[in-house]
């Protein structure tokens, strides 16, 4: 599949989890017209592993995006979406693009041997495509008004301070986990020692 033909959005778009020329937007970059969203599709922001079966596996999570929000993690596979189970990643990225931006999606994952229940609110895919493009050009060096918008911009600030906020919550629970299990087998050694 050719995706650069236009440049850096269309790789994004893979990125995103999108099949290119295959999705219900009617996006085809083999056929080098430019990716636009159907004004009402949905987006959350992941990166989808095409291959996984039994539902989509998630290679990366969009920093800043609903499902980092939600508390979607690399690595988690995304079973089902409300009530609807997933054989693979392609009825994921349907099921999101049929969602109404601003409406609430009930995403359940697999994480570890533990089946995880999230909340996200789906976000808009023509947003995001607009906003994407416009910060992209917007840090274009040929761009003669690159110049006034040098340095990092507050957008940047927050999606860093959002992504570090999530990884400490992850970190968070991975040691309470380790520290719930501890007090359980210090528990049982306690129990067996009374006997």
């Amino acid at each position: 599949m050719s995706m650069l033909k236009w440049g850096g959005a269309a790789t994004l778009l893979v990125l995103l989890g999108l099949a290119l020329g295959q999705s219900s937007t009617g996006v085809a970059a083999d056929k080098g017209s430019k990716p636009a969203a159907a004004p009402s599709a949905g987006w959350i922001g992941v990166v989808l592993d095409e291959k996984a079966e039994g539902g989509a596996l998630v290679k990366k999570v969009f920093p800043g995006g609903p499902a980092a929000g939600a508390g979607v993690r690399v690595g988690d596979k995304i079973v089902s979406v409300g009530d609807e189970k997933l054989t693979s990643p392609k009825m994921l990225i349907e099921a999101v693009e049929k969602s109404k931006p601003g409406s609430a999606l009930t995403i359940t994952v697999m994480r570890g041997d533990n089946e995880v229940q999230l909340a996200a609110i789906v976000g808009s895919l023509r947003e995001f495509h607009e906003s994407y493009i416009h910060e992209m050009m917007r840090r274009d060096p040929r761009d003669p008004n690159s110049a006034k918008f040098a340095g990092v911009s507050a957008k940047d600030m927050n999606a860093e301070m959002f992504r570090r906020l999530m990884e400490q919550n992850q970190r968070l629970e991975i040691t309470m986990q380790a520290v719930l299990k501890e007090v359980q087998e210090l528990r049982a050694e306690v129990k067996a020692l009374k006997k």
